[in-house]
């Protein structure tokens, strides 16, 4: 699409009404880089998980409260034998405990199981014996 049809469409604005839904900096870069699709394919599958996603949230009710914060730059230095701060670890725990409940979020609506949603929610590993190790640690 062309600058004239984002502008037509007041794209710009449904991105910054989008990006108030979430407090990590790197989901707002994300939704700031979206575009639109002219495949029906991927539009069509797209709306499908939101349809799925909106209808989990009316059967459920709102989401935990759900904050992730970045420490890909604090693994990238364990995986070259580095170490993480106290302050890192603890970043870690906490969005590890984000993802053990948001996969229980999705999990928990039984209607939800034969679709996409489902299917995200299961590629998110429950890590709660690592995220209980650091807490020990570092509390």
């Amino acid at each position: 699409m062309n600058k004239k049809t984002y502008k037509t469409l007041e794209f710009n604005k449904v991105l910054e009404k989008l990006s108030t839904y979430t407090q990590n900096d790197s989901v707002r870069e994300r939704i700031a880089a979206l575009e639109p699709s002219c495949d029906s394919n991927l539009v069509r599958a797209m709306l499908k998980e939101t349809t799925e996603a909106a209808g989990i949230l009316l059967r459920r009710g709102p989401s935990p409260g759900f904050k992730i914060t970045d420490v890909t730059s604090a693994i990238s230095r364990v995986e070259r034998g580095g170490v993480m701060t106290m302050g890192e670890l603890s970043k870690l725990s906490a969005g590890l405990n984000t993802c053990r409940r948001l996969k229980a979020y999705i999990e928990d609506d039984k209607i939800s199981e034969d679709t996409s949603v489902w299917g995200i929610s299961s590629t998110i590993t429950n890590l709660k014996n690592v995220e209980n190790e650091i807490n020990e640690k570092i509390i």
